[in-house]
């Protein structure tokens, strides 16, 4: 929505006592009331006072406010269009300035209101790049039936586990099954047959050097059990 009309109003010394905008869906189409649907901000200040309603077709340009010294309050304020420009009040030389653009309009005012008239003001401003952006994001969800919640993940890096023997990596298939390392060796079977009688010749002979050595210590005891009489 934009500004379509503004609503200012002032007392008998031509001090601002209240402003009050009015929001359409097509500023262009504001001016005929038909089929636009308009929206009425809440005031700031006493709109009770001398009022005058300015409808605009088309953004402003710029809106300037000046304070008044001698009344602690605002006391003048003017709207710009292109060349054109609107005074309400007295607008002196110290004062405050907002400028639009199409890509920046004003589509709302803020402020403070007591017994003297307005304190503070402020304009609201919409950033039209920034909400075509969002439109652009609800389209996007829209089409891939994601949302912000749900929306797809980078998948996480697998873990990959290094060969001790190789340095490499292992594959896949490779990393369920133990790798038994590989002993070379220059033995030729002959040699390794003679090993193995060997070693069991040691064997026997061992458990031979046993059985004697068990035969004597078995006589020995007997013997010391013999008692003369």
């Amino acid at each position: 929505m934009r500004l379509k009309a503004m609503k200012t109003c002032m007392d008998a010394d031509h001090h601002i006592q209240g402003i009050q905008f009015d929001l359409a869906d097509d500023i262009a189409k504001a001016s005929e009331q038909y089929g636009v649907n308009m929206v009425q901000l809440e005031p700031i200040g006493n709109l009770e006072k001398w009022c005058s309603e300015m409808t605009i077709e088309g953004p402003l340009s710029g809106i300037r406010a000046s304070y008044s010294e001698k009344e602690s309050a605002l006391g003048g304020l003017a709207y710009f269009k292109d060349n054109q420009k609107k005074t309400y009040g007295e607008v002196g030389d110290d004062y405050t300035e907002w400028d639009f653009t199409d890509d920046n309009p004003v589509v709302g005012i803020e402020g403070e209101y007591n017994e003297r008239g307005i304190q503070k003001l402020g304009l609201i401003t919409l950033d039209v790049k920034c909400q075509q952006k969002l439109k652009d994001g609800d389209k996007f969800f829209e089409e891939t039936g994601l949302t912000p919640h749900n929306e797809k993940k980078a998948p996480e890096p697998e873990e990959v586990e290094i060969d001790p023997w190789t340095g490499e990596e292992k594959s896949q298939d490779s990393q369920d099954k133990t790798i038994e390392p590989e002993v070379e060796t220059n033995e030729t079977i002959e040699e390794i047959e003679e090993e193995e009688e060997i070693i069991a010749e040691v064997a026997g002979e061992q458990q031979e050097a046993i059985a004697r050595t068990e035969e004597g210590t078995e006589e020995a005891s007997n013997a010391s059990g013999e008692i003369s009489i």
